[in-house]
């Protein structure tokens, strides 16, 4: 679905702006240097707009677009936020 065109109720427009909030806080400085917060708004918005609404999961998504768009090798980078952040392991779902 396109977010061009779509319309948060006041309570999803918080969450998003609360889950952007808490992924940009939990990203060291450089990697803060190394990254738009735009990006992981758009991130976040596109995962709004197909329904996701949980905080932990919005963030997650912003989040994880980092490993997918750095320059780190990979692998290192997945296991630092894995670790971190507590996310799940490709394949599985995050706990609710």
């Amino acid at each position: 679905m396109s977010t061009e065109d779509q319309f948060f109720d006041p309570e999803t427009i918080n969450l998003m702006r609360t889950a952007l909030e808490n992924a940009w806080e939990q990203l060291e400085h450089d990697m803060q240097q190394r990254t738009s917060k735009v990006a992981l708004a758009e991130r976040i918005l596109r995962a709004a707009s197909d329904g996701e609404r949980d905080p932990a999961r919005l963030r997650a998504v912003a989040l994880t677009a980092m490993v997918q768009g750095s320059s780190a090798p990979k692998s290192r980078l997945r296991t630092a936020l894995v670790q971190r952040f507590h996310f799940p392991s490709p394949g599985r779902a995050a706990p609710r």
